[in-house]
């Protein structure tokens, strides 16, 4: 398992090289370069680098993409996940609760199920 999560985050980096020297670096499209790469890392239990790698994606979301978007939300999540991972429960709490807010823009009944999934996730942050 850690091989091939090695050989992917190897395979992801030499993607994002290419992209960075064929587009400018604030491409839209790095955000999914940048968010595959952290998402590995975040499989490899290496939070550090994962929230590196999701923080850029959303530097270059922020510059291109509507604020009240669910990749936005989802984005936010994951950093909040690593955050918590990381013990640091203020950032986690912040960066979760910034995603439940767009997501109540995009389910104004709060019935949809991410919202079990971000009070859950809320709940974690308070009891650490």
């Amino acid at each position: 398992e850690q091989g091939k999560l090695d050989q992917a985050i190897e395979y992801f980096q030499l993607s994002l090289e290419v992209q960075l020297h064929c587009l400018s670096p604030e491409h839209p499209s790095l955000v999914s370069s940048y968010n595959n790469l952290a998402c590995t890392y975040a499989s490899m239990l290496n939070y550090d680098k994962s929230v590196k790698n999701f923080e850029d994606a959303l530097a270059i979301f922020h510059k291109h993409e509507e604020l009240n978007n669910p990749v936005l939300a989802k984005l936010k999540t994951n950093i909040g996940f690593c955050y918590y991972r990381l013990d640091d429960c203020n950032k986690a709490k912040d960066y979760l609760q910034q995603s439940l807010t767009i997501l109540q823009y995009f389910y104004i009944d709060g019935e949809h199920f991410q919202f079990a999934s971000m009070y859950n996730a809320l709940a974690l942050v308070k009891c650490a």
